[in-house]
């Protein structure tokens, strides 16, 4: 599975890197935490090609 960084959802939808944040603490777009400790914050590719189909689908209605 592939995996990326809030600063790559950030600059391919051109929104903030807080903004990606809280999408993914409201529960928008999933995540996960690699490393201990606090690790860091990684979406899957997937999820963010699935958040814009549904972007996507509802511009088109």
């Amino acid at each position: 599975m592939e995996y990326r960084s809030i600063p790559e959802v950030a600059e391919r939808w051109g929104i903030s890197r807080v903004t990606v944040r809280r999408m993914i603490r409201r529960g928008d777009l999933p995540a996960i935490r690699i490393g201990t400790g606090a690790g860091v914050l990684r979406v899957p590719a997937s999820a963010v090609e699935e958040y814009e189909a549904q972007r996507l689908a509802g511009d088109a209605q």
